[in-house]
């Protein structure tokens, strides 16, 4: 039942992947997300019910609060880049809207999953940590039957087809800058292993602790939201620098598209826009947690690169 699963990898690959079928895959969410989480806990039918209430609340809120934002996150990102204007400190405040909006879901789901916990019997905790632990060998076995030179042609590999999607075909100069990128990138191999378990274990001792009270709620959002705090000042600087390097290459990138390439991207960011503002729907501007706690506002959508704060 990892938080970035279940969500990221379904609804920011319509954002960050250029999933030609947005609507489609959005309209999935309410089955794709008890699917995920039935790969870490086997749910009784009352909790499955529970389950399924919550995600569609979350989808209501998520469709009434996000989605509108999404697409005028994109048309201003195109407008930057057709206007040769999008460059290394405007794709970092991107960069930091799209982690306010993950951090905004994160927050509005993490009561429901509190109360999963919260009914779960302890057998049910003990085979989703085993679950997790599993993950954990698996991703090991695949980590340690790769060279380095194989994990830096993935990288080179993913960030390619991304880029054409969006983009479309790669000059020759533009490729040789994603290949400069694969070799620049720092992979954090182990040490995102050591990170996941050390998250993974700050969970477990929160969990033999349970109890159904305010200060269990807030601890759970605070590890959800916040999955990085306390981990290693190395590993968190790793991250830092990989994200900089990527963000700096993406700059350069922007700096030499070609006519052709700036209309697939406004092709590509009308077709996905457009696609977001016919899945808005009214939604709560405040929605109402599990316990009856309010969640936070609606980001309000003002110029985010003069005004955008973490």
């Amino acid at each position: 039942m990892t938080h970035r699963r279940i969500l990221l990898s379904v609804l920011f690959c319509l954002v960050l992947a250029g999933c030609s079928r947005v609507k489609f895959a959005y309209h999935q969410l309410d089955w794709l997300i008890p699917y995920y989480v039935d790969d870490y806990i086997e749910l009784n039918d009352s909790q499955a019910s529970f389950l399924e209430t919550e995600v569609e609340k979350l989808l209501q809120w998520h469709c009434g609060n996000h989605l509108t934002s999404y697409a005028m996150l994109l048309r201003r990102a195109n407008q930057d880049f057709q206007q040769g204007a999008m460059d290394a400190d405007r794709l970092q405040l991107t960069s930091t809207r799209i982690e306010a909006y993950w951090k905004e879901i994160k927050r509005q789901a993490s009561p429901a999953i509190a109360r999963l916990f919260l009914t779960s019997e302890q057998v049910q905790l003990d085979d989703f940590f085993s679950a997790m632990q599993k993950k954990n060998r698996e991703w090991l076995e695949d980590f340690q039957a790769q060279t380095e030179m194989e994990i830096r042609e993935d990288y080179q590999e993913r960030m390619s087809d991304e880029l054409e999607r969006w983009f479309g075909p790669l000059t020759a100069e533009q490729q040789q800058r994603v290949v400069q990128w694969s070799r620049d990138f720092k992979p954090l191999g182990m040490q995102g292993l050591l990170a996941r378990q050390q998250w993974q274990m700050r969970l477990q001792v929160l969990l033999d602790h349970r109890k159904d009270d305010e200060a269990f709620y807030a601890k759970l959002e605070e590890l959800f939201v916040n999955p990085y705090h306390g981990q290693p000042e190395q590993y968190l600087r790793r991250l830092e620098q990989n994200r900089s390097m990527t963000i700096g290459m993406l700059a350069e990138l922007g700096e030499r598209l070609t006519q052709e390439q700036l209309r697939h991207l406004d092709e590509m960011v009308r077709s996905v826009a457009a696609d977001f503002d016919q899945l808005a729907c009214a939604g709560e501007v405040l929605g109402v947690a599990v316990d009856g706690r309010r969640t936070s506002p609606k980001l309000q959508e003002v110029d985010f690169l003069e005004t955008m704060t973490e």
